[in-house]
């Protein structure tokens, strides 16, 4: 569990940076967190992002429909999109959080099998968050609050303050990213 705890936390710190920039990721999902070099867990694959012309930062309900796309045919991986990413509506870095709330549950929960692992995003789905005492308990909580409703989701920062866990201190908040394009080979930049 604590080994599930940091890195989510790492990613948690790049997430941050992400959205101080204005980009929204829109593919949150474990096969786009990578293992570096270094030992530190990178947010990659930006190919679905958004940058979004954010004057003074986020928090001013900034919210995202693009002209002449497609919300939803191929943008994200429908498992971990948010309700209203799937359902072609509007969306903001909010989107980015609730599919955090599913990384952070991967993190924390050994499955048996992936009938197992698709029951479990089904309950969360419909609001149906396990109770559990001590750190798991808690673990949860964090879970629950990421996929709340777009307008009740926390900022990522709040997030990352609110796992239990020490925070992450180790390293600069860009060494948990990874700009190169999906399937990079060269070194990097």
């Amino acid at each position: 569990l604590e080994a599930g705890i940091s890195v989510f936390l790492q990613i948690c710190q790049g997430m941050e940076h992400v959205h101080s920039k204005g980009v929204i990721h829109r593919d949150l999902k474990p096969g786009n967190i990578f293992l570096g070099e270094d030992g530190l867990w990178k947010v990659g694959d930006f190919g679905l992002s958004k940058l979004l012309n954010v004057p003074g930062g986020w928090g001013g309900g900034i919210h995202v429909k693009p002209e002449n796309e497609e919300m939803t045919g191929g943008v994200g991986t429908a498992s971990y999109a948010s309700p209203e990413q799937a359902a072609g509506g509007e969306y903001d870095w909010s989107s980015d959080v609730f599919s955090m709330g599913f990384i952070l549950m991967e993190l924390a929960t050994q499955f048996n099998s992936s009938h197992e692992r698709a029951n479990m995003f089904t309950d969360l789905r419909h609001g149906k968050c396990p109770k559990e005492e001590g750190r798991l308990g808690e673990v949860w909580e964090v879970v629950a609050m990421c996929l709340r409703k777009r307008e009740e989701r926390p900022m990522v920062k709040e997030v990352r303050v609110t796992c239990p866990h020490e925070p992450f201190t180790n390293a600069n908040i860009t060494d948990h990213l990874d700009l190169r394009p999906a399937g990079w080979r060269g070194s990097r930049p």
